[in-house]
């Protein structure tokens, strides 16, 4: 969720997936231990592994990468490695090898098409133009960027782009798919039932387009589910990210939870690990040899407390407990990674 919070950092979190049959009330929290991946990361919000495993991190100060070793534990965090100011939300890798990288400055929106193999990450604007709060960010088969524009709030403000290249191919073309909307935020795509999740923030819903016979996304807004939680809080749907069986995994803020909703639409599990602050996006592990961790950005929270007027006014601030707890692959329910590839 791009927010308006006061300071935040990134979780990386795995967790033990349950082979015990469970229902949408179940939840398991895990195993206990932790291990420190990263920690300060201002508005940590998205997160993208490329072919070579390092994991690369959108926050509000920045994109930061994350390098892991052959056993895999962390060995190199690198802040704000474009040297560029602005908030940073959504992030994806291309099939060209460059990193896409969606930025908000002001009120102004641009997605930057990053060389990641080159020293000094050089970049350039892939597209800039209407786009408000490029959040969620993902290709399709075809090499198109379908962009989650939040739309700061704004009610109706939202909407779903689809980005191709242009005539300069490193420079892209905007169509807007779904428009008038509030809080559009994850996106997830599934090649083998050809849908394009997507969730609304604020809604608590998480909907789909089909693909069409151009081979695009589009046509009508399906609902897949609608979230509901008790007592006075209210279901804040983040991003989401897709296993080899088509399960959704579903980052579910104000519950500390991550859903796991099936093609069908149904709520069958919860992933809920002690110590989970509001989980804003999730990613299964790309390394060699990795046994399938998940990874998750979460904004924790902390009661502090500020002098305004003279008086002492308590105010939150967002600050994380990073941890990683590894899955076992064996006992993983469905397993792989986005886009039903299968995994290795």
């Amino acid at each position: 969720m791009q927010g308006r919070i006061l300071a935040l950092a990134l979780v990386l979190v795995g967790t033990i997936w349950s082979s015990q049959a469970q229902g949408a009330g179940d939840v398991d929290p895990g195993i206990p231990g932790s291990e420190v991946l990263a920690t300060d990361i201002y508005d940590a919000e998205n997160l993208a592994f490329d072919t070579r495993g390092r994991l690369f991190v959108t926050g509000g100060d920045g994109l930061h990468l994350i390098v892991f070793g052959q056993d895999g534990q962390v060995v190199q965090v690198t802040r704000h490695v474009l040297g560029l100011e602005g908030n940073f939300v959504g992030v994806a890798l291309g099939p060209d090898g460059h990193l896409y990288v969606g930025n908000v400055r002001g009120r102004r929106g641009q997605v930057l098409r990053v060389d990641i193999e080159s020293e000094g990450f050089p970049f350039t604007v892939y597209y800039e133009g209407e786009l408000v709060t490029p959040n969620g960010l993902r290709f399709d088969d075809d090499g198109s960027l379908y962009v989650a524009d939040f739309g700061y709030y704004l009610p109706g403000k939202g909407a779903l782009w689809r980005l191709e290249p242009g005539p300069d191919p490193a420079v892209a073309v905007a169509e807007r798919v779904v428009d008038g909307v509030t809080g559009v935020n994850g996106i997830a795509i599934d090649r083998r039932l050809g849908r394009l999740y997507f969730t609304r923030t604020l809604s608590g819903k998480v909907f789909y387009l089909e693909r069409q016979s151009s081979g695009r996304f589009g046509g009508e807004v399906t609902r897949l589910i609608d979230f509901d939680l008790p007592g006075p809080r209210f279901p804040i749907v983040d991003d989401l990210a897709l296993d080899a069986e088509g399960n959704l995994y579903v980052c579910l803020y104000n519950a500390n939870e991550i859903r796991i909703v099936s093609p069908e639409g149904a709520w069958t599990h919860t992933l809920a690990p002690e110590g989970l602050k509001h989980p804003t996006a999730v990613a299964f592990g790309v390394l060699e040899g990795d046994t399938r961790n998940l990874y998750i950005t979460q904004k924790g929270r902390i009661l502090a407390h500020d002098r305004r007027g003279g008086d002492r006014v308590s105010r939150l601030l967002d600050v994380a407990a990073p941890y990683r707890l590894p899955f076992v692959a064996e006992r993983l329910r469905g397993g792989g990674v986005e886009g039903n590839t299968g995994g290795r």
